[in-house]
């Protein structure tokens, strides 16, 4: 259950593994601080994965467009590996790849860029993950004004990660 005004962000992410059993990835308040947090699907029961990454509080509330001090997730699943991928102000807005082995459920982070990618979200070559458990993030620096404030910027440079080797495989 997720509790109301709970700051649960919209748009969660979603794979299944190779029995197909089905994960969710999304963020809510349910101690005080958003975190995010898995849900899945196995020997049809639902479980949850809770994870600690992020300190400070804060709402999702009010009108218009936010600026939010961590993204959306994008969640991945290789064999017994889960995978996060996401961005956080408070690990400086990198690209963040979290994982855990799913009979441990213990946390590790890598920062897989050494910049700030602004409010960037997730985007990834996700057929080329299916096909050959490659990971290629689409990745540009994005300023994102509070409630549908605007923002003067430059254009941004636009890359493509490419990671040939992922942590804990």
């Amino acid at each position: 259950k997720v509790p109301q005004n709970s700051s649960l962000i919209n748009q969660t992410a979603m794979t299944v593994d190779e029995r197909g059993n089905p994960y969710i990835a999304s963020y809510w308040n349910d101690n005080g601080v958003p975190q995010y947090k898995v849900v899945y699907l196995e020997k049809r029961k639902w479980n949850k994965i809770d994870t600690d990454f992020h300190n400070k509080p804060f709402v999702l509330g009010g009108g218009g467009t936010k600026s939010i001090p961590m993204s959306r997730p994008e969640i991945l699943v290789n064999k017994s590996v889960l995978y996060l991928l996401f961005r956080d102000e408070e690990r400086s807005n990198k690209i963040t790849l979290g994982y855990t082995h799913l009979d441990k459920k213990q946390w590790k982070l890598a920062d897989i860029i050494d910049y700030s990618v602004g409010q960037w979200e997730p985007n990834l070559d996700k057929q080329l993950w299916k096909d050959k458990r490659e990971l290629h993030i689409f990745s540009q620096n994005v300023s994102q004004a509070d409630g549908e404030g605007l923002l003067e910027i430059e254009p941004q440079m636009v890359r493509v990660i490419e990671l040939k080797k992922l942590p804990a495989n």
